[in-house]
Formats: structure tokens, sequence, C-alpha cells
């Protein structure tokens, strides 16, 4: 069977997951991080279960200090079941009108199926030309973006050409990805609750 079938089975079938399927399923890219991905034809059938999603997820967070699911919209019974479960909740948008539509719509939809969870916005290809600006934009969702991902059209093409992380070759790229991750860095310390001593003697 292909590497990884093995990640489609266990959120169809949480019976399966054990604390070895990682290994078994898993592309590790660094010593600290690995990518859980499905390669199934993109008009294969999947079914997963809230009960396999849940367990997916918890499974990593015993072994990994950051859980990073990519979500799609509208979603279904996967992506509510890790909405339901969120402690962070990032949404990137374009700078354009249908992305501020499609943002509206998904605060709403994390509002309600993750209340706790803390939101951060990020606007990606900021200052495209022919594109709406940082204020238009910032008018259209009612409130100043979290972090800014500047666009960069030469960079994020030759990455995927070369096979090279982006972040390799552009400062301005490092910069902008350093913004958004002190923010979640922060949000992460504001939730979690503190220690004993901390409590004592904060």
């Amino acid at each position: 069977a292909h590497q990884h079938q093995g990640g489609v089975a266990v959120v169809e079938q949480p019976e399966r997951i054990d604390t070895d399927f990682v290994n078994r399923v898993g592309v590790w890219i660094s010593e600290r991080m690995c990518l859980l991905a499905a390669e199934e034809p993109m008009d294969a059938e999947i079914h997963p279960t809230e009960d396999g999603v849940a367990g997916v997820l918890e499974t990593l967070r015993q072994r990994f200090n950051y859980v990073v699911v990519d979500m799609r919209l509208p979603v279904g019974i996967a992506e509510r079941a890790v909405l339901a479960r969120a402690r962070h909740s990032i949404l990137v948008m374009r700078p354009d009108v249908a992305s501020i539509r499609g943002l509206v719509l998904a605060r709403k939809l994390v509002a309600a199926a993750a209340p706790d969870a803390k939101t951060l916005t990020v606007i990606n290809s900021a200052g495209r030309p022919g594109f709406l600006s940082e204020r238009q934009v910032r008018d259209g969702i009612g409130e100043t973006a979290t972090a800014t991902i500047r666009y960069l059209p030469d960079v994020l093409p030759g990455a995927a050409n070369s096979g090279r992380p982006a972040l390799h070759g552009s400062r301005e790229l490092r910069r902008d990805l350093a913004i958004l991750t002190q923010e979640i860095a922060s949000m992460r310390l504001a939730i979690e609750p503190q220690s004993f001593f901390g409590r004592l003697f904060g």
C-alpha cells in the first residue's frame, strides 16, 4: 500500500490509530517537523469520522508542540471536528473582494464552532498590483490584519521550481513570517495555564 493511504485509514477507522502511526504514514521534513497528507485522487471518496479525526489530533498533540491543519471551505465532518478542538485559528486571505467575503463567513463559522479559539487574520500577497490596498482590506473586514505577507512574485515560484524553502532566499518573507510566528507564540503563552510557581509568584 502507498505510505499515505494509512493517513486516510485512521480518520475513517479510528480503531487503527496507535502510537506509531505517525512514523508509518508521515513524511519527516526535519527532526522536529512531520507532514501528514493523503495522495488519493481528487475523485476519491473519503469518509472521515469525528472519532477518527479526534483520535488523530489527540495522538499528534501528545507528540508535537504544534499541530497545524490546513483546512478548506466549505467545511465537512472532518473540518468541523478540527474546529471544535482548535486552540488557534489562522484565517489567510488574498487582498480582494471575494476573500473579504470568505473571511467574514469564516470568522462566523470559527466563532460558532470554536468560541474559545484565538483567531488571527493574515493577508497573503499584500501590495499585489491591481488588488485592494491594506486600508481597503481593513475597511472590508472591520479590523487591521494580524499580519501581512507581502507580494513576492519571484520568490515563491522560484522556491517551488528549485525545491528549496522560500525562507532561504527571501529576507522579506522571513521578516513577515517572524511577525506571524511571534503573534502565535504570544497567544499560546496567554492561554496556557500557569505552573504552581507561576501562580504562587505571579
